[in-house]
């Protein structure tokens, strides 16, 4: 049996020679993404400023992917717990079945042997609240990843095959600051990362680069690892979390027409992941056949934005200003 992965190689290598003229029946509006982003407490000032920075890393790899969506950022005196319940019950109410909801927790936590908490000003998060909360979306597309300490022992309360889970610790015992979420922000710009090399990050890619990363620090520095990354979950590598700056990104100054082509080639990324979230509900050879005619309406959009682009590039050798004169 040929891995999947494979196969959908397989079928980006046809869809990209292959540039045919294509009969562009409408297709059905792809899956929305909610985002939410909480910074946590850092304590001191060195983790304050970590956690901000992941925060504004992940707010940018979201606001990449979350066409008709919303992506929300909870920092500082906001980040409470009774702002960040009372925005995933409104979730609940505008969230559709096919919709993805990803909430990113980046900050300490702690374990008391029964209870996870996440530190906020005030009351902090706890894992019963997050359960009840991600329960009551109509959605199982969901993504919760908990960089801090103590966070894998959110997997004994959350865990549930179609949810992806990522903590940075294993269990509830490794209490120290984890290295993780750094490591987790950092790739959602590395293109190292994309390991399948489709253009974007999924869920699992950004696991394995950060996994790895944590796993060298430890090695390099030859201490006993404090951390150990866990990931749960069957759809890990079908949930996107960034998608990488394109080879040919929109210019602020370009045309109404590239901007146009810019945003159908989005829609069609948008589509691709929608497709790939349902894969499990879908025929193979149907899921094939239409991931094949996503990716050749893709690649046809990426011709288009390329010869447009080339149109708009000066002459090689053209003056550019400034030189001497004769």
């Amino acid at each position: 049996m040929v891995a999947a992965p494979s196969l959908e190689r397989s079928v980006k290598s046809r869809a990209l020679i292959l540039l045919v003229p294509l009969l562009l029946a409408p297709l059905p509006a792809f899956a929305a993404l909610y985002a939410v982003v909480v910074e946590g407490l850092g304590g001191e000032a060195q983790y304050s400023a970590q956690f901000h920075e992941q925060v504004e890393i992940i707010k940018a790899a979201s606001q990449s992917l979350a066409t008709g969506g919303e992506v929300r950022a909870f920092v500082g005196q906001e980040a409470t717990r009774d702002a960040v319940q009372a925005h995933l019950r409104s979730l609940a109410k505008v969230v559709k079945r096919d919709d993805r909801v990803a909430v990113y927790l980046i900050g300490h936590g702690s374990f008391d042997g029964t209870e996870f908490k996440f530190n906020l000003p005030g009351p902090d998060l706890t894992g019963q609240d997050l359960r009840r909360l991600l329960d009551a979306l109509p959605t199982e597309n969901q993504l919760l990843v908990s960089t801090g300490s103590a966070s894998g022992s959110l997997a004994d309360v959350l865990k549930k095959e179609s949810r992806v889970l990522i903590t940075a610790t294993r269990s509830g015992t490794e209490r120290n600051a984890t290295r993780f979420g750094g490591d987790f922000a950092a790739a959602l710009k590395e293109p190292t990362a994309d390991t399948d090399k489709s253009g974007s990050i999924n869920a699992q890619e950004a696991f394995d680069f950060a996994s790895r990363r944590v796993e060298d620090f430890f090695k390099r520095d030859t201490r006993i690892a404090s951390e150990h990354p866990r990931i749960e979950g069957a759809r890990a590598a079908r949930f996107t979390v960034a998608q990488l700056a394109s080879s040919t990104p929109v210019r602020v100054s370009a045309s109404p027409e590239r901007q146009k082509l810019g945003e159908e080639r989005d829609a069609i990324n948008g589509r691709i992941e929608e497709l790939r979230l349902r894969k499990d509900q879908t025929a193979e050879a149907a899921y094939l056949a239409d991931l094949e005619k996503l990716l050749l309406e893709l690649a046809a959009a990426e011709e288009k934005i390329e010869a447009l682009d080339g149109a708009a590039e000066p002459p090689a050798g053209a003056a550019s200003g400034g030189g001497n004169g004769p």
